[in-house]
């Protein structure tokens, strides 16, 4: 948007089209491939320099699993323990982390939930066998589905969700034991016996973790705050699956190379043992394959959750989420008549609790990770409900939420000059009120306009919007631009004859009366400033209320926050000190104007970005026409 002389001009450049994988021209006709030995070697050495860490923690898991393997292998420790130590290795696969806190996490929510989940089975068993042979299965039955609906509700519980895991831990290990208990007889014993060979596991894990150069959580904090100030690296997780699995690209597979780990350490020891290690391939796969199948047709079939549906939803509720902060914002910007400031410091901790929209908006500043991983999930699912054609555009969704968090920046620092310490006056805000109402209600309009359509999934033309919403932004950069003399201390006020286009007259006479009396007060400090020599130098005891109105202007108007006594205490509010500060700080205020419009003005130049986005959106999801 171009505009005259002093007005506010933002260009922004266009997004350019991100280069696609494997469009790029080969370099020589010798190569034998992206994967070719060489580049692939040189690839894992530069991976294994950039962090040692990553080849001494795939060895520590080998050596882990080893240990824990060695009492199956040998005769003697497994005549002491038996069949069950294979929940050693289980608990190794699954509890060994990157670093020492994170493996401690996770033995403390596998100690707790194996514990639970025990003691639960014993009261369970010790109630069925007391029933009879015929009420006893059902009673376990019943018991299978209570355990398995409350740890799955409790663990999505908000102050819950760090523990998920162990939640996840009671109930497959309840499962397996009252199940095995029913079938073996004896389900203290056999309680037991699972719960040793997990305290096994998982004192292994500990100590290899912990006493074989141990990484620890707190030095990659320190060390990733002070490299980049990005991101704490996550927890990663024998040594070939270890190491791949820290794999960058190979990370979303993480959770398949644990599984490889584990499924393989329990069929090649149990086979060694059982003396046929075919048949007990066979039998786990097949198991396996049993509870896999039982788990996809249960969530498909009974009133299943889609991934796709979660992430229609979330990207919608974004849109509203900003429109709705967009509009609080300026509101409580114009009706702020600036008798009311609390602390900036108190209100962020309370989290602003009178402004709901805020607090939506900025989830939608970290939906970030949620849109990703809902992308990711709905990537597999088969098509259904609206989403009915096959290769559906997930990811050009996750592309329309970070250019819709591009323009929700712009409302946070608005909300931040809306709670910020340095304020225009109430009387300059409120007279270019109707010009930024026009903008604010133009761009909020447009993008719920964008957000309904990629909820009704309907593809509309937004020109008549978009016309609307840069003809209102030019009036409010022209009001700015004719009268900047506002933003200013020192300015000639208008000729009278000339009235002012698309303000109101009576806001502008009250700040020229306004500025008539900031100019009689500084007379009239000039005039009393000779008299105080010729007064006594001892200061009364007493002030008069005249005077301490004074000061207490003088408190709100600076800027930084200084005591007044502070000022005097250097020399005192001499005319030739007191007026050009004075001066300074009304114009630092008044530019606080200038930052909040130039921010919607922005807002308003980012909105063409985001209607590019929601167009691709909607001609790769094939949205039905809806002309306006």
């Amino acid at each position: 948007m171009n505009g005259k002389k002093g007005s506010f001009e933002i260009n922004i450049p266009s997004i350019p089209k991100s280069k696609m994988p494997g469009n790029g021209k080969k370099s020589g006709g010798d190569d034998k491939g992206l994967f070719s030995c060489k580049v692939w070697i040189w690839n894992v050495w530069e991976f294994c320099k950039e962090d040692s860490n990553r080849v001494v923690f795939s060895l520590k898991v080998g050596l882990a699993v080893l240990l824990v393997s060695l009492l199956i292998l040998c005769q003697a420790p497994y005549k002491v323990f038996g069949t069950n130590i294979i929940w050693s290795i289980l608990t190794v696969a699954i509890m060994f982390e990157y670093t020492v806190g994170a493996t401690f996490n996770r033995g403390f929510n596998r100690a707790l939930g194996s514990l639970l989940a025990g003691i639960l089975a014993i009261g369970v068993a010790q109630l069925a066998l007391g029933t009879g042979r015929v009420a006893e299965p059902f009673i376990i039955g019943i018991s299978i589905f209570l355990i398995g609906t409350a740890t799955s509700f409790m663990k999505l519980w908000p102050s819950l969700v760090p523990y998920e895991y162990g939640f996840r831990v009671i109930l497959f290990t309840y499962c397996l034991i009252i199940v095995s208990g029913y079938r073996m007889g004896n389900p203290i014993k056999t309680s037991m016996d699972r719960l040793y060979s997990i305290a096994i596991g998982g004192i292994v894990a500990v100590l290899v973790n912990v006493l074989i150069l141990p990484i620890w959580a707190g030095e990659q904090l320190h060390k990733e705050l002070v490299a980049s100030f990005n991101a704490v690296a996550d927890s990663l997780e024998g040594t070939a699956t270890s190491f791949m699995k820290l794999w960058p690209s190979l990370v979303p597979y993480e959770y398949g190379f644990r599984v490889i780990l584990f499924t393989y350490c329990l069929i090649i020891v149990s086979g060694y043992r059982m003396g046929n290690p075919i048949k007990t391939s066979m039998d786990r796969l097949y198991s396996i394959a049993i509870g896999g199948i039982v788990a996809v047709l249960v969530n498909v079939l009974i009133l299943p959750i889609w991934a796709g549906e979660q992430l229609h939803k979330e990207l919608v509720a974004s849109f509203n989420a900003v429109a709705d902060s967009l509009e609080e914002c300026v509101r409580k910007y114009l009706e702020d008549d600036g008798l009311d400031h609390p602390e900036f410091s108190k209100t962020v901790m309370d989290e602003f609790p009178d402004e709901p929209a805020y607090r939506k908006c900025r989830s939608t500043l970290n939906s970030s990770a949620k849109l990703e991983s809902l992308a990711n999930s709905a990537k597999w699912e088969p098509p259904h409900g609206r989403f009915r054609h096959f290769f559906y555009p997930w990811s050009e969704y996750v592309k329309v939420g970070a250019v819709l968090r591009y323009c929700a920046y712009e409302v946070m620092a608005l909300h931040g000059v809306l709670h910020s310490e340095i304020q225009a006056p109430y009387n300059l805000r409120i007279t270019f009120q109707k010009e930024i109402q026009d903008a604010t209600t133009q761009a909020a309009e447009l993008v719920r306009s964008l957000g309904k359509d990629v909820s009704n999934m309907k593809r509309t033309l937004k020109t008549s919007l978009l016309k609307g919403v840069h003809s209102s932004t030019e009036r409010l950069q022209r009001a700015i631009d004719m009268h900047s003399y506002l933003l200013t201390s020192n300015y000639e006020p208008p000729d009278s004859s000339k009235p002012l286009p698309k303000l109101s007259h009576a806001l502008s006479s009250t700040l020229y009366d306004l500025s008539n009396q900031l100019a009689e007060l500084d007379k009239t400090d000039l005039d009393q400033t000779p008299n105080l020599t010729n007064q006594n130098p001892h200061p009364p005891q007493t002030e008069s209320f005249h005077e301490m109105m004074r000061k207490q202007s003088r408190r709100q108007h600076s800027w930084p926050s200084r005591e007044v006594d502070a000022f005097e205490e250097e020399g005192g509010f001499g005319p030739d000190i007191t007026i050009p500060r004075m001066k300074a700080l009304e114009s630092t205020a008044a530019l606080s104007l200038a930052t909040f419009t130039s921010l919607l003005i922005e807002f308003v130049a980012r909105l063409d970005h985001l209607v590019e986005a929601v167009d691709e959106l909607s001609r790769m999801a094939k949205f039905e026409y809806d002309v306006l």
